[in-house]
């Protein structure tokens, strides 16, 4: 798991918006798949172990992570 989150949270610092679209629909797959529980934390680990993906995943969890109104 630690490879594949890896490999695709590279792509997610991509310009191609469609690229972008189309890992982000296989992540959500991947998430139903294994748990969000797991899912999350495997993010968090290779975020934690590869600073090159720091930025694209960290945008990803900003737009999957519910933020709630009251502390906007």
């Amino acid at each position: 798991m630690p490879g594949f989150m890896l490999c695709m949270l590279t792509a997610l610092d991509e310009s191609n918006n469609v690229l972008v679209k189309k890992v982000e629909d296989i992540l959500a797959k991947t998430e139903t798949t294994v748990g969000t529980s797991k899912f999350f934390g495997e993010i968090w680990k290779t975020i934690l172990r590869t600073p090159r993906i720091r930025t694209g995943a960290l945008k990803y969890l900003d737009r999957k992570i519910p933020k709630s109104r009251a502390n906007l």
